[in-house]
């Protein structure tokens, strides 16, 4: 695969975006469990909401 410099460059903008906002929704999952009580609390957590849709970079 052949990009420009500048294609890369946005990539990998969009990557570090995509990265720190999964990394502030993680830790806002580590911080509403830790505040949970029952064993019952947590396992019903769902963890896997909040995060950004997948980045496409080609179509």
């Amino acid at each position: 695969m052949v990009l420009s410099i500048e294609k890369a460059i946005d990539m990998l903008q969009q990557i570090e975006l995509y990265a720190l906002a999964c990394y502030h929704t993680t830790q806002g999952h580590i911080k509403a469990i830790n505040q949970l009580e029952t064993k019952e609390e947590i396992e019903a957590y769902n963890f896997k909401t909040g995060y950004p849709g997948k980045l496409s970079f080609f179509g």
